[in-house]
């Protein structure tokens, strides 16, 4: 750590500003240990995610420059250094360009999902493909939450359980004859703060969502996984929601992104914000 610390001063940066976003990456990612940070700040898509969940855009552009200070001073090899430019580029492309996306990647791609909701429950497609459409309607129309909780939902198929008693995880999907139940348990320092149970109100949503439990997902205990039954990682996840939406929309867009812009159009397009705010802080 005494090395990197050197090669800081040499390099002319202010060796305060390093630390602070050190310590920030840290608290993000539960380390305390340099080496433990460095295995998780190498997945850049899921780092990029955690930081815009709880920091500004350009204060994530910051972070992500140190990161950059870090992986130069390692000598990264060039494949390694092109994944983070491809990340990097994507968060510049997201400053400059942020009116455009907020055009586009919100308003209008919702608009196109909800058009083709219809599509999606008669048409015979490749499982991946309608898992990633079902988390775009999930995430538009009924739950709007991070990219890294989407996979930590347990699938629990039962029809007589009192669905309160679900209450020591964080994420369920309870399916009580055919009906998913969505149960979000909020904690803080390991104690139980709340519950909410929520049916999912759009329709044509319901049905996309009963179609994808009961008769496509061949995994009753995990609710996202692959077309083999198991269970995917946030990387996984994040990958195919931006392959998924380069090929259906023509640009790629990240749950991040889709996110950001939630927050300024949520007052004109939802007329319902309590119960959303409060998953969107999930």
């Amino acid at each position: 750590m005494e090395k990197f610390w050197d090669y800081v001063n040499t390099q002319k940066i202010y060796v305060t500003d390093i630390k602070r976003d050190i310590d920030r990456l840290h608290k993000l990612t539960h380390t305390s240990d340099f080496g433990d940070l460095l295995a998780d700040i190498t997945n850049f898509p899921v780092i990029v995610e955690k930081l815009l969940d709880k920091y500004t855009l350009q204060t994530t552009i910051t972070i992500m420059d140190t990161i950059r200070v870090i992986f130069k001073f390692y000598g990264c090899d060039t494949h390694f250094m092109w994944r983070f430019t491809d990340e990097y580029n994507n968060l510049m492309d997201l400053k400059i360009n942020k009116a455009l996306y907020s055009k586009f990647s919100y308003i209008e791609v919702r608009k196109q999902v909800e058009r083709d909701l219809d599509y999606y429950l008669t048409k015979t497609c490749c499982f991946t493909e309608f898992r990633q459409f079902l988390i775009l309607a999930l995430f538009f129309f009924e739950f709007p939450l991070r990219l890294s909780n989407w996979i930590k939902f347990r699938l629990e198929f039962d029809d007589y359980e009192n669905l309160t008693e679900y209450d020591d995880y964080p994420f369920y999907i309870v399916v009580q004859k055919t009906e998913p139940y969505f149960i979000f348990n909020k904690y803080e320092d390991g104690a139980f703060k709340g519950q909410l149970i929520r049916k999912i109100k759009n329709h044509k949503v319901h049905k996309l969502m009963v179609k994808y439990c009961i008769n496509l997902s061949i995994n009753k205990s995990h609710f996202l996984t692959n077309k083999s039954g198991k269970p995917i990682t946030a990387t996984n996840l994040s990958n195919g929601i931006t392959n998924f939406t380069r090929d259906y929309f023509g640009k790629s867009i990240s749950l991040n992104n889709l996110r950001i812009q939630y927050q300024q159009y949520k007052k004109i397009i939802e007329p319902e914000l309590e119960i959303k705010d409060k998953l969107f802080s999930l």
